[in-house]
């Protein structure tokens, strides 16, 4: 349990006087969000998981270059708000433990929504995805980024092993989707083969990551920026935000509609996404689906709770791992007249 207070978040980021307690928001599947309230305005606070490891930090660093490029370049998303100091995060004294690392943004009313989106969000979402293109950005140092593609495919069976020593009553299920992991592993590495250029991106706009505000759409959680080559970057957008994982298929309007907004905004996309541009997004599927599971039979579990909401996200991944990849299979066919 957090003992981060109102007014050391205050103190350290410059805002002035808290007017509450720190509030939860809820939602966040990696860290912990906050609502601050001040005499200066709103806030949302993000207490990072920190990582241990030498790439968390320029990959962050990095991806806050991104950000603040975005929002210059008036790309609809909360403001930032750097720590007096400068940098993207600051440590916040806590009372009784470790300082807390922490990033702050101004607050923005507005409410969730789920995949399926509807056609004029992904509209929006396309032209987005154009503006963040054309920014260009190189995602340097390239060191710090993950590897595309999947890290978990070819570790699969011990994976299920694993869940069926711990007794998982979706063990079974986990084991029944080692053909679809293996054709996404074979996808993976006929997409790695392509060596087309990449540029710094959000790489995760998906409709967890929207709040519809009263002045329109807003595109958050910046953390995950990486390097992605733009295609591919809008085949996973067009697909998730249009309802892959559902099982009778994508909304067709709305993957049609940010492929729209993507090209009116100036999105270079010459010819047809297929299959092989949904690859890394698959292979990302494959090792969230083994994240997962692994943190549900408590391999990396952050405690109990984590283990319980992990117990309970499991089933729903692997019932939607085969309508993804299907779904990406049919890419060519759901845009047939758009080129």
């Amino acid at each position: 349990m957090s003992t981060l207070q109102a007014q050391d978040v205050a103190e350290v980021f410059g805002l002035g006087q808290a007017r509450a307690r720190l509030r939860a928001v809820p939602g966040g599947h990696v860290h912990r969000m906050w609502r601050l309230d001040t005499d200066r305005g709103s806030y949302a606070v993000k207490e990072m998981n920190r990582q241990d490891n030498p790439e968390w930090m320029p990959w962050l660093q990095a991806a806050w270059r991104l950000e603040l490029a975005a929002w210059h370049a008036r790309i609809r998303m909360p403001e930032p708000v750097p720590p007096p100091g400068g940098g993207v995060v600051a440590e916040v004294p806590v009372a009784d433990g470790p300082p807390a690392t922490v990033r702050v943004h101004r607050w923005v009313n507005g409410r969730s929504i789920s995949q399926p989106i509807d056609a004029i969000v992904g509209n929006w979402a396309g032209r987005t995805l154009a503006a963040l293109h054309s920014l260009a950005m190189p995602a340097e140092p390239r060191w710090a980024f993950p590897p595309t593609g999947t890290t978990e495919a070819t570790r699969w069976q011990e994976l299920v092993e694993l869940s069926k020593d711990a007794g998982a009553e979706w063990g079974g299920d986990l084991a029944a989707l080692a053909p679809v992991v293996e054709e996404i592993y074979d996808l993976t590495q006929i997409a790695a083969t392509r060596w087309l250029p990449d540029v710094l991106t959000h790489a995760d706009l998906r409709a967890k990551n929207v709040l519809v505000a009263a002045t329109g759409p807003v595109l958050v959680d910046w953390d995950m920026a990486a390097a992605k080559v733009p295609r591919e970057d809008l085949a996973g957008c067009a697909l998730s935000v249009s309802g892959w994982n559902q099982d009778d298929g994508p909304v067709r309007e709305t993957l049609r509609q940010v492929i729209a907004g993507y090209r009116a905004a100036g999105g270079a996309l010459e010819r047809p996404l297929d299959v092989v541009d949904a690859a890394g997004d698959l292979g990302n599927e494959v090792d969230w689906v083994a994240a997962v599971a692994r943190r549900a039979i408590g391999q990396g579990a952050q405690g109990p709770d984590d283990m319980e909401r992990s117990a309970k996200l499991i089933p729903g991944l692997i019932r939607a791992l085969p309508n993804k990849l299907l779904a990406a299979r049919s890419l060519r066919w759901l845009l047939a007249d758009q080129f």
